[in-house]
């Protein structure tokens, strides 16, 4: 297919996909419509309803109770991202709601994936509404929500009249925009719901129903029973879980096998506060992660918990995975615990309407030792997981989730911290972390006994804190009880050696017991619960463990009791053979089969090690450290392990000294030992591993302790203050953002800011003051007041709470430096608000109003003895502030606020910088609600002030008002606002007012007072824009025949003071009929036939553009559209108004099919040829930074935007429908390519290309003609095709002008990339002379763009693909870079991939395109090979190189690529190979270390 071709189908298929998106949405939304039906919660559904309901309606959704909804659907607005009322009327949507919304019982829904706010606020506004006045005078309080209910009401067809009105309003509240973006209607949520209620695969009924939509069953009612027929029709059955009576006695069984497994500590469980929290957390919405250290009391928290959920009758289902470990899907782990269905749907099965359960899962921590079942186990607990969120969006019941884990575990190992951030992501902000921590010695010591606790030493007391080491202390023999253990190791060793004592004396011997647990710890690494029919032959040992606690039996299989039991099982193997003077190298495989899999178990050695004694570990580590026989990412366990002491040594900082100063070692140390860890933080600088904190690393390790010893960091940064600008903002910022700031760690902030206030610019870094300081709030507000004036920075919203909680505060301190800061005329509008969010310094005065707000209900006379010290106001922010506050006054005041207004008038009615449209919006109000309280004296001096005003520029503004022959209101504007809002019943100027507003109903109202913009930014329009609806179709004819010279044209009058955007000018005239009789074709279509020929050409070329839109153009008709064109272009002449010949281009490009007669076209052939636009080295779109217009973009801009090249491109698509017609043509086309301007000659192109299909020697010379006159040309998407076909005539003429544009400048990348892809076309199909061109060059990066797409085409097509591989491969070592879009197109694309070309991606590529590449490795595994392993290999060792990468948001994916490295190692040569991948990716931290960790360890 040639690139026309190409282009053109393209072209075509845009509106195809857009259409078949358009229809995938309705299917989609409509199968969850189907599920609804069948869940209860519909009645029925239609689809594509036929008869009255037909039109305008996609879906009928029919109610218990007779309600009955049209949906129409519309997934996209065209490009635009977001709906309008006009767009909304093109879709006629307006015309729909009124035929088919006729009571309260009908609704429309209008079914989108754009959202459209506005008005979905409104019609929210109206349904909370109690009536239509309550609605208008509560709700329409803005004016851009009276001007959308204005453009409702009108769309609609109503007027202004009260009954209109309040059609309007039951309008709104009937009607609803319901946005389902792409992906929520894309079905995943809803295969849950369905697989919920039919067997099978879920996806396969979702399928089913899917294809429902399209077999035939338009217009018909599907009922709940049609839709069940129909799916078990085809072997879907329909699950009755709730009426399934094995469910509940199954759910109870569980639960009691649960509990029956808990091993409480004593005869009486202790209460836990955590368990109570969890409660609180589930009951106000939540998902929780319950997290604690090993041993610390997960189980008898969850224990508790099941109590709490026992008492407030929530039902639940508690499941262990480590007892029965999840495998296959929800459905199989379903039936494994004796179910029908997933565990998710038979619980909630059991729920009742508007109830909630809890789904627990606890030992998560469990499967990470189950190496072979983990992941499986874990991607089952996510569908479950992803089951609970579909049910508890779809309907009325809802399961919430507690998942119980190590906290260790958890962080370490990324499958199972996926289980909850990745799981449910559009829900992370519905999971609670809650972490338990060790018991308070009270509870210990009331456990243990006071007298025996006092004699314990303090090593003793801080073990038993945690909950499983007082559980074994508790079983051992009293006389054991009093051993002076001061490690857990200690303890365990004690547990087990009475244990083998207990076993001896029962005649089980050692080695027997011995030999069992390691039988059995061996299987363990396969799953966390061993049946015992994998252990033959012992069931005397297993009794006697389970009689000693140490085991548990659990339905045929057997566990620990207690996971840190298997622990330390697990590696006391080795420590033995470490007591007997054995080095940990000598435990460990050879170099080259130190895999991952031992990684973990050696961590847990360390840290038993460390237990034992700091003498004995530091003997194995440093052996360990020097040994060429360890691999290096095994060596960084000693100091993983490190970072876990408490309270660090001399010894131990001894150790890390010794190894600081190594460039193997100092990065890692930093890392893995001193960061978050406050024991070593601590020595950082004592120790002298740097001279002080100002060392910007030292200051990084502060960052942790802040949250726990503010008091040490303060003291370790307090010297360093002052030192250096740099060094006071890293001081900042090791407390921006931290929450629980002591008060002096916040002074020791202000201190710095005080001399470096510019620091202080982004206040969300210091929002968090607001909880412990709000009076230092205050103080930094006013700190960087300047400095936020002069940037205009922002303010944080939560300061604005400052208001209630500091109110005086603020007054006292903000107060007097906003009004300096405004003083004067000159700075006031920098202060003004332009709409209703409040930024920069206007939250300075928001601040000010709200704390005024707060104080009037709290101390009412401190606000009024503020007006009163405020009644000779200097800035006009206090005429805001000061009017809105006397609003909230009581009836008391009515004095007080006449003295304020009384003080300057009219200054003080006058409020200039809020955010309403007039000025005196606030002051009407102010004497609305007071003038009833003053005395007649008061009332009288008043109104007589306030008619007898003249504004002192009235005479020269009547002055002006005649010169320019126009006509706006001199005096009255004042009086007009004022004048209605006094007390009527005591007015003596009802006459004045009553002129004033006829006057205003004439149009002619206050223009003096409102507000304009910063700049007077507007957009133009006409002055019968607003009311264009009630123009007669007469009216309007004499509008458009007039010559209108009383009208000011464009630059005379477009606005005056605050009157902006009115023109009264044919142009804005012309603007206002486009836009208004969209809706309206018929009506227009009568006028027009009603108009002379001969008008302004702004009116007959505005009804011409109404015209071309298709759905008018249908509506009105060929015919009438036609005539109606003819009669206003039949005087055709060269100097024809733009505006008027580019519409009738428009007519007839936008409908290039429909049957012109010769007339038209001869008019079109006229304008080709004849009109004077463009004129020589004249151009209608320029460009600064073009200022010779010599730009391809230049080129092409001026072809649609002057009237010869838009004639040519009108011809163009004539041809494309009609070729027949091409020989009619000829003469214009030979014409147009001896046109003066290079715009229209290359218009010329797009018809050469149509007449290409019919006569190819005329379209080849013809764009030969254009090319030798103007090479950029072959920027045109044709080119390609065109110079193939001439290159055999004139070769030399066009490579010359080919290598022109392929050296042209970065900046005409379009022009380069096309003249790459011919020079590469040429290349490829054997031309010599550009085969030797291109490949002795460096190539940019356009031309490699270009080259490489060709390439890329060419290169699975025999016979060109060895020449396109050849070139390839060149262009990929020759470029100064790898076009990112190149690669990613290339890794997208489906196997197998070509080893050569992945290479050099692999070698070559930079920034975002090494993304690509990350995922390309990941997702075609399936392509492994020998060359695929060691491409990956390559960009593993690259990456690792290159340690300055990060990775960023690829850092999970990345850390993946090692472990896909080793799995696919297929020799003992790749295996050693990729593990020095992993020694290498910890020695140069080129990703997150955290990641990397968690993946290692798993």
């Amino acid at each position: 297919m040639t690139s026309k071709n190409k282009e053109r189908t393209m072209a075509f298929e845009l509106g195809g996909r857009a259409d078949k998106f358009g229809n995938r949405y309705e299917r989609r939304y409509f199968v969850s419509l189907m599920a609804k039906v069948l869940q209860g919660g519909l009645l029925s559904v239609q689809s594509e309803p036929t008869g009255d309901d037909e039109s305008g309606t996609d879906i009928i959704v029919e109610y218990q109770g007779g309600r009955k909804d049209f949906h129409q659907c519309k997934a996209r607005n065209g490009s635009n991202e977001h709906w309008t009322t006009s767009a909304l009327a093109r879709h006629k949507v307006f015309q729909h709601i009124k035929e088919h919304v006729k009571t309260e019982q009908n609704h429309f829904v209008f079914v989108t994936a754009l959202p459209f706010v506005a008005l979905n606020d409104l019609c929210l506004a109206a349904r909370n509404s109690d009536s239509c006045q309550r609605f208008v005078t509560d709700q329409l309080t803005t004016h851009d929500r009276k001007n959308l209910f204005d453009q409702w009401r009108k769309n609609l067809g109503l007027g202004e009249t009260a009954a209109d009105q309040e059609q309007a309003a039951f309008y709104l509240r009937q009607f609803e925009i319901c946005t389902l973006s792409d992906d929520s209607v894309e079905g995943d949520q809803w295969k849950y719901v369905l697989g919920s209620m039919f067997t099978g695969n879920p996806d396969d009924v979702y399928d089913v129903l899917l294809n429902l939509t399209e077999n035939d069953n338009y217009g018909k009612t599907l009922t709940a029973g049609i839709l069940q027929q129909y799916l078990e029709q085809r072997g879907y059955q329909r699950r009755l879980l709730a009426s399934d009576t094995n469910i509940p006695l199954q759910i109870e069984r569980l639960n009691h096998r649960f509990k029956s497994h808990f091993r409480p500590i004593g005869d009486h469980p202790f209460p836990i506060q955590e368990a109570h929290t969890v409660l609180q957390t589930i009951l106000a919405g939540k998902n929780v992660l319950l997290l604690g250290g090993a041993g610390i009391g997960k189980s008898g928290c969850v224990q508790a918990l099941l109590d709490e959920l026992d008492n407030e009758h929530i039902p639940y289902l508690a499941l262990s995975v480590d007892q029965k470990v999840p495998q296959g899907t929800p459905e199989y782990y379903g039936e494994a615990l004796g179910f029908r269905a997933s565990p998710v749907l038979c619980l909630e099965s059991q729920l009742a309407s508007g109830q909630m359960g809890v789904l627990i899962l606890d030992q998560l921590d469990s499967l990470r030792w189950a190496t072979r079942s983990c992941e499986e186990a874990l991607d089952v607990c996510g569908e479950m997981l992803r089951q609970v969120q579909a049910l508890s969006c779809s309907g009325d019941r809802v399961v919430r989730v507690v998942l119980v884990s190590r906290k260790f575990d958890y962080e370490n190992d990324l499958a199972l911290r996926r289980l909850c951030t990745l799981a449910i992501p559009e829900q992370s902000d519905l999971w609670e972390q809650i972490k338990l921590h060790a018991w308070d010695e009270e509870r210990v010591e009331i456990f243990v006994g006071k007298e025996r606790y006092a004699r314990m030493l303090p090593a003793m007391k801080r073990i038993l804190r945690t909950p499983c080491y007082l559980y074994i202390w508790q079983f051992l023999e009293d006389a054991r009880k009093d051993n002076a253990f001061t490690t857990p190791v200690d303890l365990m060793k004690e547990w087990k050696t009475q244990i083998i004592q207990h076993g001896e004396q029962k005649n089980i011997h050692a080695d027997a017991i011995e030999s069992f647990l390691n039988d059995l710890l061996s299987l363990m690494q396969e799953t966390p619960c061993v049946p015992e029919m994998a252990l033959p032959g012992n069931q005397q040992v297993q009794e006697f463990l389970i009689s000693e606690n140490v085991l548990y039996r659990n339905e045929g299989c057997l566990a620990f009791v207690h996971q840190s039991m298997a622990d330390y099982l697990n590696v006391e193997c080795w420590l033995q053979d470490i007591l007997h003077r054995k080095k940990v190298e000598e435990l460990l495989p050879s170099y080259n089969a130190q895999g991952p899999e031992y990684r973990v178990r050696l961590q847990m050695l360390w840290q038993v090690l460390l237990r034992a004694g700091t003498t004995l570990f530091l003997d194995r580590a440093e052996s360990f450290l020097a040994s060429k026989n360890i691999r290096y990412y095994y060596k960084c366990t000693v100091w993983e392990a490190l970072g876990q002491i408490d309270v660090p040594g001399e010894k131990i900082i001894a150790l890390i000294r010794a190894h600081w100063n190594e460039d193997a070692w100092r990065e890692t140390i930093l890392h893995r030992v001193f960061w978050g860890h406050s024991a070593f933080i601590r020595q950082y600088v004592a120790a002298g591993f740097v001279a002080s904190w100002t060392d910007p690393t030292a200051l990084w390790l502060l960052r942790p302790l802040v949250t726990s010893d503010q008091a040490f960091v303060r003291e370790a940064v307090l010297p360093c203050i002052g030192k250096t600008p740099e060094n006071d903002q890293n001081i900042l910022r090791l407390f921006w953002m931290h929450k629980n700031l002591e008060r002096q760690t916040v002074e020791l902030c202000l201190q710095i800011l005080k001399t470096q206030p510019t620091l202080g610019l982004n206040t969300s870094e210091y929002e968090s003051w607001m909880e412990t300081c709000p009076d230092k709030a205050v103080e930094y507000l006013a700190l960087v007041f300047g400095q936020t004036l002069s940037h205009q920075e922002y303010i944080a919203p939560k300061f604005m709470e400052l208001s209630q909680k500091r109110p005086k505060g603020v007054l006292e301190t903000l107060c007097p430096l906003v009004i300096e800061a405004s003083k004067g005329e000159e700075v006031w509008m920098q202060w003004r608000a332009y709409n209703r969010h409040y930024d920069g310094v206007r939250c300075y005065v928001k601040l000010i109003q709200d704390s005024l707000q707060q104080l009037v209900q709290q101390d009412l006379p401190y606000v009024e003895n503020f007006v009163v010290n405020h009644l000779h106001t200097v800035s006009w922010l206090e005429h805001e502030w000061i009017l809105k506050t006397l609003l909230l006054l009581p009836e008391r005041d009515a004095t007080l606020a006449y003295q304020w207004l009384m003080e300057q008038f009219p200054e003080h009615f006058l409020d200039t910088t809020s955010p309403e449209e007039r000025m005196m919006t606030y002051a009407a109000e102010v004497l609305k609600k007071f003038s009833p309280f003053w005395s007649d004296a008061q009332f009288d001096q008043m109104e007589q002030r306030v008619v007898s005003y003249h504004s002192p520029d009235m005479l020269e503004n009547a002055r002006d008002r005649f010169s320019l022959k126009a006509y706006w209101p001199y005096w009255g504007s004042l009086q007009e606002a004022l004048l209605p809002a006094m007390d009527p019943a005591r007015s003596k100027s009802k006459a004045l007012q009553a002129v004033l507003q006829r006057r205003k109903e004439q149009g002619f109202g206050d223009v003096w007072y409102k507000k304009g913009g910063l700049i007077e930014s507007y957009i133009v329009r006409s002055s019968i824009a607003d009311h264009a609806e009630k123009l007669s179709d007469a009216a309007w004819i004499r509008l458009l025949t007039s010559d209108m010279p009383h009208l000011s044209p464009r630059g005379t009058i477009q606005q005056h003071f605050h009157r902006p955007g009115l023109e009264s000018s044919p142009r804005e005239f012309a603007r206002t009929l486009e836009n208004f009789f969209v809706t309206e074709p018929l009506r227009l279509a009568g006028i027009a036939e009603k108009l002379p020929e001969q008008m302004d050409a702004h009116y007959s070329a505005a009804i011409l553009n109404v015209f071309a839109k298709k759905e008018v153009f249908d509506a009105v008709g060929f015919e009438t559209v036609e005539a109606i064109a003819e009669k206003f272009t039949r005087c055709m002449t060269a100097e024809m108004e733009y505006e008027l010949a580019s519409g009738f281009c428009g007519l007839l490009i936008n409908h290039p099919d429909a049957p012109w007669s010769a007339e038209s076209y001869q008019r079109l052939r006229f304008l080709a040829v004849a009109h004077k636009n463009p004129q020589e080295n004249t151009y209608n779109i320029t460009s600064s930074n073009d200022p010779q217009n010599k730009s391809c973009q230049c080129l092409r801009d001026n072809v649609l935007n002057s009237i010869r090249g838009y004639a040519f491109r009108t011809i163009a698509e004539t041809l494309w429908k009609h070729p027949e017609k091409v020989a009619d043509w000829k003469t214009v086309l030979e014409h147009g390519l001896q046109d003066l301007h290079p715009s229209v000659r290359y218009a010329v192109i797009d018809a050469l290309a149509a007449v290409s299909r019919v006569d190819k020697p005329f379209a080849c010379e013809g764009y030969w003609e254009v090319l030798q006159q103007d090479p950029r040309c072959i920027l045109h998407y044709t080119s390609g095709w065109f110079i193939m076909q001439l290159y055999p005539v004139h070769p030399e003429e066009c490579r010359a002008r080919l290598i022109w544009a392929f050296e042209q400048s970065e900046t005409e990348q379009d022009l380069v990339r096309n003249a790459a892809r011919i020079l590469a076309e040429m290349c490829i199909k054997g031309d010599p002379d550009v085969h030797a061109y291109l490949f002795q060059r460096q190539y940019m990066p356009e031309q490699a763009y270009g080259i490489l797409d060709q390439c890329f085409d060419d290169l699975n097509q025999e016979p060109k693909n060895t020449a396109a591989k050849r070139l390839l491969l060149y262009t990929l070592q020759n470029c100064q870079e790898i076009p990112q879009h190149i690669v990613w197109q290339h890794c997208r694309e489906p196997g197998p991939h070509d080893p050569d070309v992945l290479r050099l991606f692999v070698e070559r590529c930079a920034n975002r395109a090494e993304y690509a590449l990350i995922h390309f490795f990941l997702e075609s595994r399936k392509e492994n090979s020998p060359a695929w392993w060691e491409n990956l290999y390559t960009f593993c060792a690259r990456a690792c190189a290159d340690a300055t990468k990060g990775y960023g948001l690829a850092a999970d994916d990345f850390c993946k690529l090692p472990f896909l490295l080793l799995e696919t190692a297929a020799t003992v040569q790749q295996r050693e190979k990729a593990l020095d991948v992993f020694d290498e990716t910890f020695r140069s931290n080129v990703i997150q270390m955290e990641n990397f960790l968690r993946e290692t360890n798993r």
